[in-house]
């Protein structure tokens, strides 16, 4: 009787060889699952609106404001640039907050 010699299996075969193709499918599919963990970690979390605190004025005060701002000159710093961004504020931070823009003749 012969003595039966087998052929020794190479790690790394060709791709014809059975050892080949389920390596690297394993290697395939650790290599997609590593990169989709490390993408993950690396967004950053969603921006989250703050409400900022909005004060409701008594339509006294409203109405004093108002006479008083009208009062200012034409060419008045404060009537040309501060109140206009005040009021803008204002309205952004009732818009982020859902609250209704209050009118003064309500």
């Amino acid at each position: 009787m012969k003595p039966r010699i087998s052929k020794p299996i190479e790690r790394y075969g060709d791709p014809g060889d059975s050892f080949f193709w389920p390596r690297f499918v394993t290697i395939v599919i650790v290599s997609v699952v590593l990169g989709l963990m490390l993408a993950g970690c690396a967004t950053p979390p969603p921006p989250v609106a703050v409400c900022p605190v909005v004060a409701q004025l008594p339509q006294q005060t409203q109405a004093r404001i108002a006479d008083e701002a009208e009062a200012l000159p034409s060419g008045a710093y404060l009537r040309e640039l501060v109140l206009p961004d005040w009021i803008r504020m204002r309205d952004e931070a009732r818009a982020i907050c859902g609250l209704e823009r209050m009118r003064a003749d309500e």
